[in-house]
């Protein structure tokens, strides 16, 4: 039998951060030594329960008629997570946020190199994520970054659980997506995973060789020049601005966006980012994404917001594409940088 699933939301994200050093967003919890991840969940108000509550349907005589469909839901407060139905063969399997948390844990007990560093939970529940950091970090174009592996998943049906490298600029909190083209920095999970100590040992060497990767590929762009064209060319292709448009034939709105933009790549070569070198540019990219572009639908917590597009959403795909626009303009000149 079914039960009638009331919806209720408070609009607020959670976080718990365990390491110290680690960038995202600069709220939530702080974990203890010794935390359990019972502890961290709760902490990062992941400790609920998600399940399957069979849809039915209304009939025009008051009768129900049952379904073969189903929502997702949250127990403790009854939310439904999705947004339409699933079907019977959506799995929960291994990935209630506990156990999310718990699998990250364990990867420090395959791999050392990797440790825990934070876990949260966005959407009032239907997003959830883990972050786990890597030996330290890595030196890139002469910059301190901080690598993470950031694990997530949904229960909206949105997306698949996912893994992926995710690179962060330490003196400005920038993100970046280790995006390569060959994909071995993102790996897509299924719902009915269950922990494998053999693969995700090898998963987790693929992604440390990710970070030399992304440093080398760092390094090339700090070291390449583009034209005063190309950077403008750059910036008017992310907002998707016609290069040739004049300034009276754009929007206001996207005047004030390409402005943004500009400020932000001054501002990252501020902070030492070589003046028009193609990392200076990915950096204020970067920054724009992070920390200045208005993000939508913003009702409620606008860090969170911006944090999950950045991650996820429209910022993500954004710096994406533009790391693969720099790459490519690389390859072209006959810089990029020999890989392994």
């Amino acid at each position: 039998m079914g039960y009638i699933v009331e919806q209720y939301a408070d609009g607020r994200a959670g976080l718990v951060v365990v390491d110290t050093n680690s960038t995202w967003h600069k709220l939530g919890e702080p974990a203890l030594p010794g935390d359990s991840a019972e502890t961290l969940a709760k902490k990062a108000r992941m400790d609920y329960t998600v399940s399957k509550a069979k849809a039915y349907a209304a009939r025009e005589n008051g009768s129900t008629l049952e379904s073969d469909r189903y929502f997702v839901i949250r127990e403790d407060i009854g939310a439904i997570l999705s947004p339409g139905v699933v079907s019977s063969q959506y799995r929960l399997d291994n990935l209630q946020p506990v156990e999310v948390i718990r699998h990250i844990k364990r990867y420090s007990d395959v791999d050392p190199r990797w440790q825990l560093s934070a876990a949260g939970m966005l959407d009032n529940g239907a997003r959830i994520w883990a972050t786990a950091s890597f030996n330290g970090g890595v030196v890139v174009a002469g910059e301190k970054h901080l690598a993470y592996l950031l694990l997530s998943t949904t229960y909206d049906a949105s997306a698949c659980s996912t893994e992926k490298l995710t690179m962060v600029r330490a003196i400005c909190d920038n993100t970046l997506a280790a995006a390569m083209s060959d994909g071995t920095t993102e790996v897509k999970v299924r719902h009915n995973t269950k922990f494998d100590p053999v693969k995700v040992a090898k998963t987790l060497a693929t992604m440390a060789q990710g970070v030399e990767r992304f440093k080398a590929v760092g390094d090339a762009m700090a070291e390449f020049e583009l034209t005063r064209e190309q950077v403008s060319h750059f910036f008017r292709d992310m907002l998707d601005v016609p290069r040739d448009a004049k300034i009276e034939e754009v929007s206001a709105r996207k005047v004030n966006q390409v402005y943004a933009l500009q400020d932000a790549y001054k501002r990252s070569v501020a902070e030492g980012a070589p003046k028009l070198s193609a990392w200076a540019v990915l950096q204020g990219l970067t920054r724009y994404v992070d920390h200045d572009r208005a993000t939508r639908n913003s009702d409620g917590d606008e860090t969170a917001k911006r944090f999950q597009s950045a991650q996820w959403g429209s910022g993500d795909q954004m710096k994406s594409r533009g790391m693969a626009t720099l790459q490519a303009i690389l390859a072209k000149a006959g810089k990029a940088p020999v890989t392994v």
